[in-house]
């Protein structure tokens, strides 16, 4: 589930904003160290997943990537020394969480974290996943266009499981916006 809907956050963005090639933090859980639990928490590392739009790449090809990049970064993150470096403007979180977890609400953990501009965290709860758009950016999209960029990465990860053969540049997006009405 968090690889279909990292890639559609992808894919989103991509097809909005016309970029060949995206950075996006993603947060990365760290193993536990028990010493240091009580006093940090439960320890967090936002690595960088790039992706690069070719033409001809399908939701499939997009999927299999972020899986296989996620893949290596659990396997990696805890040697990287420097994580200031990953510095993008864009971001992704997933948890997957029960109702309540020690006393805080899903909201609660969602919104901890890293301050990129624009952050689509994705809280599952069973086979609910609530998607929720943050980040410094966030308040000056509006209710429009957060609405619209969450309906589709909503549409594009129903997609990658339903039509993983979809080529990128034939995507769906939700529903298109409204013509503005002229003024009367």
């Amino acid at each position: 589930t968090e690889a279909v809907l990292l890639a559609a956050w992808l894919v989103a963005l991509h097809r909005f904003g016309g970029a060949q090639a995206l950075a996006v933090r993603v947060s990365t859980g760290l193993r536990e160290v028990p010493q240091l639990k009580p006093v940090l928490g439960p320890l967090t590392a936002w690595t960088a997943v790039r992706q690069e739009f070719e033409a001809g790449r399908t939701l499939a090809d997009v999927v299999a990537e972020v899986r296989t990049a996620r893949a290596a970064q659990r396997e990696v993150v805890e040697l990287t020394s420097d994580l200031s470096a990953v510095n993008a403007p864009l971001g992704f979180s997933y948890l997957e969480v029960p109702e309540r977890v020690g006393g805080w609400s899903v909201v609660s953990l969602a919104v901890r974290g890293t301050g990129p501009g624009l952050r689509l965290t994705a809280v599952r709860r069973g086979d609910l996943v609530e998607l929720r758009l943050d980040g410094a950016e966030a308040p000056e999209l509006g209710a429009d266009v957060t609405g619209r960029i969450l309906d589709a990465v909503a549409t594009v990860a129903e997609q990658g499981m339903r039509e993983p053969s979809t080529p990128i540049g034939q995507v769906r997006l939700g529903v298109p916006a409204a013509p503005p009405t002229a003024p009367v």
